[in-house]
């Protein structure tokens, strides 16, 4: 996975002989920063975070794109056939996976059931 994909978990670890975590909260957190980078046109992590910057410099940045109002203007203005509604509905998605705490990330059979593919599927 690369480095700007990593979850905090796993950056906290970058310079320590304690093994990386791995496994599917770390794949989660992934899918959620390509689900923010694809869906607002906005490459989020576009540095090697050091373990010892990841607050100072990845979550700035995260909480900035995080912000409702900002993703779903983000969303809009790169795809012009999404309404407010849909694309605060991928916003809460991508949040689910973005979970700070892994114990508490989406999964993705959970996130199958999300709200956001159920208005997906309205005629």
């Amino acid at each position: 996975m690369p480095d700007w994909y990593r979850p905090p978990e796993a950056s906290f670890h970058y310079g320590l002989d304690a093994p990386i975590p791995s496994g599917e909260a770390c794949d989660q957190w992934g899918c959620g920063i390509m689900l923010m980078e694809l869906c607002s046109d906005f490459p989020i992590l576009r540095a090697k975070p050091e373990e010892r910057n990841w607050l100072n410099h990845v979550c700035p940045v995260l909480i900035k794109a995080l912000q409702p109002e900002v993703f779903v203007a983000r969303v809009q203005s790169f795809f012009s056939e999404v309404d407010s509604i849909t694309a605060l509905l991928l916003h809460l998605l991508i949040m689910d996976f973005l979970e700070i705490n892994p114990e508490k990330r989406s999964t993705i059979h959970i996130a199958l059931q999300h709200e956001f593919f159920e208005e997906q599927s309205k005629p």
